[in-house]
């Protein structure tokens, strides 16, 4: 007779549970196998659980437990943590591989936080974390957790809020343990936890709230608006523009704005939201003299600079510390889209001079980029012979760079030597 029909004829095994105990030394290649031919005899501790292979495992088990504690409620932690080992080992899993944030279900994304680990855990050792137990609405666990001190409670709501999970958040704020601003280790609040990952739901749900200041900035001086903004976050962005409660041109202590960080990440989409608010300075510098206009430029982000030059607001002839236009960065770097994008404005200085007297086509001849120099020469305006800081000129720099195609473009024009 097998195990199982022995099982069904057994009185005394009463729960889902019970059988799984009586079972612990069956193996199944698949733990939900085992689960639910169990769930077939079993006469009580079954609500709720239905075979279906594409509900996760973790979900599955903690329907388990929570059945078992209707029947039988668990004494205190220890008693709860006991149960959470053993019903591990009852289906041969491993506590890393359910209890972790990183699990398949919980789907998180705060894997760069290096002090992750010891927030999701209580105390060292206890799998029972209030993460697990918040996510599957475990109120029993939750409340053993609180009664007997395990939460770590300036870093839990931050982490639900940074991994996006709006139930494990909303659980968590209806607990009334944490303070929606609530600043943990890092000097991070959950709101700014969420709108710097993106997670618009979570931001909407602590904006909600009426308890979070939505201008508050961290070590670095940034707001909510320029973390979203520098981490390309269209959607945070969006939902914080939107509140109407957000300083557009708050300037961090390096003196970068919010647009400053959008376009150096190269988001169209962003630098279009925050431009569109009419509230943005396009030519905020900040400590280091650099402007949007050079960042986008620099990162040979095409479709921004287009944003910001049909502004009609930026100054094309702004220059670096180093006396560089944003047309000697482009020429330099080689953004052949960005230089057609800059002369056909008509406004930029094609002889504009670094620090170091170099022009545009110096600095495209030096970069041995072809194409650019032909765009600069078909101007008609460039100083074929025109000489930087060493004496050198275009041919020059062009001939050490190698690039022959180069060196016949400027003999070609036959203005050298002249």
């Amino acid at each position: 007779m097998s195990i199982f029909k022995q099982l069904a004829q057994r009185r005394d095994v009463a729960s889902l549970w019970d059988l799984l105990q009586a079972t612990r030394n069956l193996r199944c290649v698949e733990p939900r196998d085992k689960v639910y031919a169990l769930l077939g005899i079993a006469h009580a501790g079954q609500k709720d659980i239905v075979p279906d292979y594409d509900t996760p495992l973790s979900t599955l088990l903690n329907k388990v437990l929570s059945n078992e504690h209707e029947l039988r409620p668990p004494e205190n932690l220890e008693h709860a943590t006991s149960q959470c080992r053993e019903l591990l080992a009852m289906v041969g899993q491993k506590e890393s591989e359910l209890f972790s944030p990183q699990s398949y279900e919980c789907q998180a994304q705060h894997s760069s936080d290096s002090n992750a680990a010891r927030h999701w855990l209580g105390r060292e050792g206890n799998p029972m974390t209030l993460w697990w137990a918040s996510f599957h609405s475990h109120r029993k666990i939750i409340d053993l957790l609180f009664s007997e001190g395990v939460v770590d409670e300036d870093a839990q709501l931050s982490l639900a809020a940074s991994t996006g999970n709006k139930v494990v958040t909303k659980l968590l704020l209806e607990t009334r343990r944490f303070r929606a601003d609530l600043e943990d280790r890092n000097g991070e609040s959950p709101l700014y936890c969420a709108a710097r990952s993106g997670h618009k739901a979570v931001v909407q749900l602590l904006l909600d709230t009426g308890k979070v200041d939505i201008e508050s900035k961290d070590r670095d001086g940034q707001t909510l608006l320029a973390r979203a903004a520098r981490s390309a976050n269209e959607a945070a962005v969006k939902l914080l523009i939107d509140t109407g409660k957000v300083d557009v041109e708050s300037k961090d202590r390096n003196g970068r704005t919010p647009l400053f960080w959008a376009a150096r990440s190269g988001n169209e989409a962003v630098v279009k939201l925050l431009l569109d608010t009419g509230k943005v300075d396009v030519d905020s510098k900040d400590c280091y003299g650099e402007t949007p206009l050079y960042c986008a430029t620099d990162s040979g982000c095409e479709a921004v600079v287009k944003l910001l030059l049909d502004t009609g607001k930026v100054d094309v002839h702004l220059r670096d510390p180093c006396g560089r236009t944003p047309l000697s960065w482009a020429a330099g770097s080689g953004h052949k889209a960005i230089v057609k994008l800059l002369l056909d404005t008509g406004m930029v200085d094609l002889e504009s001079k670094d620090r170091d007297s170099r022009t545009p086509l110096i600095w495209a001849a030096r970069s041995g980029n072809e194409a650019i120099v032909q765009l600069l020469l078909d101007t008609g305006k460039v100083d074929i012979e025109s000489i930087d800081h060493e004496g050198q000129t275009p041919l020059f720099w062009a001939a050490r760079s190698g690039n022959e195609a180069v060196v016949k473009l400027l003999l070609g024009t036959g203005k050298i030597g002249r």
